[in-house]
């Protein structure tokens, strides 16, 4: 797969739209600064986030890992200026609306049948996110809570996904949503851009 890195740091809202993104290898449960390399497939039809490999050029992201029945959770800072969770199939994602240091979290509890557990993953973005205390701003979903900001993929068929990426400014982080038809020819549906204040 070839690296465009510097392609999706030129212009990564240009490159969101063009590039659904797929599952990136979990290595480390949480969140982690990775220094990490953005590929194409050779269809020129996806991209994925991969560890960059010693002695090559990568771009420094903040990477929040997930995994079956886990809350994954961490405070985004000044050590990466970008930022990426996904695939969200059903996951919540919750961000506290701190300007600078926002808490984020993605959150994954299975149902006792197929699906998630809706209830047992609000009850986790509640506790984790209990001590937030900014202004709530998004999109899609929100459980009403005034101080952070929830999404939850709700997918219209088996191959939608949800990625979230970051970039940190001096005026503080952005976010986007980008939502996938990971199907046969896989394309960008959406790209939705949350800007804080």
């Amino acid at each position: 797969m070839p690296d465009a890195t510097d392609e999706f740091l030129r212009s990564p809202v240009a490159f969101l739209h063009r590039y659904p993104f797929i599952a990136m290898a979990q290595s480390q449960l949480g969140l982690t600064v990775q220094s990490v390399q953005i590929r194409v497939s050779d269809q020129d039809d996806y991209a994925d986030l991969y560890p960059t490999p010693q002695g090559q050029a990568g771009a420094i992201f903040y990477v929040l890992s997930w995994d079956l029945n886990f809350v994954s959770v961490g405070t985004l800072g000044t050590n990466a200026r970008l930022f990426f969770t996904g695939p969200l199939t059903g996951c919540m994602f919750a961000v506290d609306k701190n300007w600078y240091t926002p808490r984020v979290l993605h959150v994954n509890y299975q149902g006792q049948h197929a699906g998630m557990d809706v209830n047992r993953m609000t009850t986790a973005v509640n506790n984790q996110m209990a001590q937030c205390t900014s202004k709530i701003k998004w999109y899609l979903y929100s459980d009403n809570t005034p101080n952070i900001t929830v999404v939850q993929s709700h997918n219209r068929n088996q191959n939608e996904s949800y990625n979230i990426f970051g970039y940190r400014t001096g005026h503080g982080w952005t976010f986007w949503q980008q939502v996938c038809d990971l199907g046969m020819n896989p394309r960008v549906v959406a790209l939705n851009l949350d800007t804080w204040f």
